[in-house]
């Protein structure tokens, strides 16, 4: 097998999933949709916006003639790329907005990746229907006079990139104008080390989708203020690709492990960065280390960034892995190391989650501890925090646990938010303070716990040791204690999918550490990985 055809061996297995998903019945009132939730199963009550950016990927196998593609030239995938974007159509807001999570919504995010998919997929097929375009430029206006209402850098990115391929779509010089305006929003958000901020930070995992995102945008407008942006964006990124190939995870403010490679393919050329990332993330495909992506909502980008990626390939040359460096960042909080045959990567904001490495296998990767208190809550030491520093020394941290608790809906709750929705909802300044309010409660937001932690570093020749210090403060006891190692604190759509390495198993502490640190009211732990 090629190397360039890892890409395609991940992309095409998706491309029966999406016609699973999607309505193919002619005759039916929701074809084209691809929420197989709403027009097949009937357990939602409004079609996921989103998952029409499926018709993206179909629009690719129907154009090129991939290996082994017997979708290529086929008229019925064509049909339903066409179908796909009419039901949009049919099921977006009269403002040309669209829903994602809830009725009402009017999902910037979900607006913007559809609205990409569409134009590229009418640029790819040649689609120039009046009411198609007429339906992509309400959606690109809408676009264009709103914004997320939290600082995500992949959101406006592609809201960017949408606006311009609209604009090679429709001619109309306004378009590319606000594209600009867009892609500048992100450079400004940009941090002098390089990354680009998500929420509380920086996350890896989305800094690959903003660079395939602007890089897609460079490949169009050639500005070189944007070129000069990715190459700080890849000389960041190119510390947390790992030996092995996998990108970011729970040191990341959003706790991905995305890789989206079409960026690399169009950087490659002109920038050597680039082509070692991409040959890192090759190796992980290579060695089955690729994350799973296949929720049935999250997966299209990525299928449509891999296909991408085997149209643009640029080649290889040999992985010089990491030589021996220490390199501290201080804004993102993130510091890496590699000594020997041993690779570090540490987190301060998360609370010093770490990943090690030798040579090129994961030995251990530490996600924070998780306690569940005498009265049954529980708290974490992973949760982003300006309470969690480590001043002058990157390798000696100080936190404090969060309380943290999974939140479920019940009929009742189901019935009051979508009771309040019908009656508030048509109000967009109404469906905004709700996605502001659920951004907090699912993800910004946090409570202190009554326990603090201290965590030293020491990466020598022979490995690393990790000595812990827990202190429990208040009147509070420990039921129970666990060392994690891929606990996720937060809601993220693009988090908690699962890759090979994470069948590290947590530690429990043992009844007698348990009950030291009641005692005690501290406990100290010291670890040593070879």
């Amino acid at each position: 097998m090629e190397k360039k055809d890892l890409y395609l061996k991940i992309a095409m297995k998706q491309i029966p999933r999406i016609l699973t998903l999607a309505d193919r019945d002619v005759s039916s009132p929701t074809y084209g949709c691809f929420d197989r939730e709403y027009w097949h199963y009937g357990t939602a009550d409004f079609p996921c916006g989103m998952s029409q950016e499926f018709v993206l990927p179909l629009a690719l196998v129907y154009k090129h003639e991939f290996r082994e593609n017997p979708y290529y030239k086929q008229e019925t995938v064509k049909d339903l790329v066409i179908a796909g974007i009419g039901f949009a159509e049919k099921s977006s807001h009269r403002d040309g907005s669209c829903d994602d999570y809830f009725p009402f919504e009017r999902a910037y995010g979900a607006t913007a990746f559809s609205l990409y998919a569409f134009a590229e997929s009418c640029r790819l097929l040649g689609i120039k229907e009046n009411k198609t375009l007429d339906f992509l430029e309400k959606r690109g206006k809408w676009l264009s006079s709103h914004s997320e209402s939290g600082k995500l850098t992949n959101h406006h990115a592609i809201a960017g990139l949408a606006l311009l391929v609209l604009w090679q779509l429709t001619g109309k010089k306004h378009y590319r104008k606000t594209a600009l305006e867009k892609i500048n929003l992100c450079l400004s958000w940009q941090s002098g080390e390089g990354w680009f901020s998500e929420y509380e930070g920086c996350d890896p995992g989305y800094l690959t989708m903003t660079i395939d995102f602007l890089a897609r945008a460079y490949s169009i407008t050639k500005g070189n203020s944007l070129l000069e942006s990715l190459k700080k964006a890849l000389e960041f990124l190119e510390c947390f690709v790992y030996p092995d190939g996998t990108c970011g995870g729970e040191l990341g403010s959003r706790d991905t492990y995305l890789f989206m490679p079409h960026g690399f393919e169009l950087l490659a050329k002109e920038c050597p960065k680039a082509v070692e990332i991409k040959t890192r993330y090759l190796k992980a495909l290579e060695n089955g280390l690729a994350t799973n992506y296949e929720d049935n909502r999250i997966f299209g980008h990525m299928t449509y960034s891999h296909l991408l990626s085997w149209l643009d390939y640029c080649g290889l040359r040999g992985d010089s892995g990491h030589r021996q460096f220490r390199k501290s960042f201080p804004e993102a909080g993130l510091y890496v190391e590699k000594k020997g045959r041993y690779f570090f990567a540490v987190s301060a904001p998360k609370g010093g989650v770490f990943k090690v490495f030798r040579d090129e296998k994961l030995i251990h990767a530490d996600s924070g501890f998780l306690c569940e208190f005498s009265d049954g809550k529980i708290s974490v030491s992973n949760r982003v925090s300006a309470r969690a520093h480590s001043g002058s020394d990157p390798c000696h941290i100080k936190g404090i646990f969060y309380y943290y608790k999974r939140r479920f809906m019940s009929p009742a709750k189901q019935v009051v938010f979508r009771l309040t929705l019908i009656v508030l909802g048509p109000f967009p300044c109404i469906s905004k303070a709700f996605r502001k309010v659920l951004q907090k409660i699912l993800i910004t937001g946090k409570k202190e716990a009554p326990l603090s932690f201290e965590r030293r570093f020491s990466l020598e020749e022979d490995g690393l040791v990790v000595t812990d210090l827990l202190l429990l403060t208040g009147g509070k006891t420990v039921n129970r204690l666990y060392s994690t190692t891929d606990k996720v604190s937060v809601y993220i759509a693009m988090a908690e999918c699962f890759n090979r390495n994470m069948l590290m198993k947590w530690r429990q502490f043992a009844e007698d550490e348990v009950k030291d640190l009641n005692k005690a009211r501290k406990l100290e732990i010291t670890r040593r990985f070879e």
